[in-house]
């Protein structure tokens, strides 16, 4: 006949013998919200890991309500700080990058330099484009731009576009779409290629 004792152990939880809780998960849900004018409702954009040409991975696709805002929530790496905005939509500046801070991260469009807000490209003073050669022409800009990307020299800067020009524009030439095409009856032939002015103009 064989016998045997039985020690018990208590092993202490090492996460909670401080008073502490040991995070063992590696993700978390993160709000993203984008704040637009409610001019963009419809607008839609994609949200990357990092920009997609850099190796960032898909993380969902949104568009902008009726009053131009977006509120979404994604899982994301407790190791990620920031977010990519991606837009084709004309009107939506895209190749935003967004910080997350605290669980969240926010874009507001109508204040750009808020704080938590994205940044578009480098941030620096503004800057001119240098000229680049297509085939057997040279194109060169006008002028500088901010580092929100905008053109920094034209006039009336306060002007905003009519919502329904904005959705006539992605509709009829949407991003990613060949004009050929999708809409060949814009390029058919004995359609008058140039506008000309014979009097101060604004053009739109």
């Amino acid at each position: 006949m064989f016998s045997s004792c039985r020690k018990d152990v208590n092993i202490e939880n090492p996460g909670t013998s401080s008073g502490e809780v040991f995070e063992y998960r590696t993700t978390g849900d993160a709000l993203v919200e984008i704040k637009a004018s409610a001019k963009l409702a419809g607008a839609t954009f994609e949200l990357y890991t990092a920009d997609p040409e850099e190796g960032g991975k898909l993380l969902g696709k949104g568009m902008l309500n009726e009053s131009g805002t977006y509120s979404g929530s994604y899982r994301l790496a407790h190791s990620q700080e920031s977010i990519y905005l991606h837009s084709s939509f004309i009107g939506l500046p895209g190749e935003i990058t967004i910080p997350v801070v605290n669980g969240m991260a926010i874009h507001d469009y109508l204040n750009p330099g808020g704080q938590n807000s994205g940044k578009r490209g480098a941030d620096n003073v503004a800057t001119k484009p240098g000229a680049f050669i297509y085939g057997s022409n040279v194109y060169d800009y006008m002028g500088s731009f901010t580092t929100s990307d905008l053109p920094s020299y034209l006039t009336n800067i306060n002007d905003q576009v009519d919502q329904s020009l904005l959705a006539d524009i992605n509709a009829s030439l949407p991003e990613g779409s060949e004009v050929p095409i999708a809409n060949p009856q814009f390029i058919a032939s004995g359609n008058a290629a140039d506008l000309i002015l014979t009097d101060s103009a604004d053009v739109w």
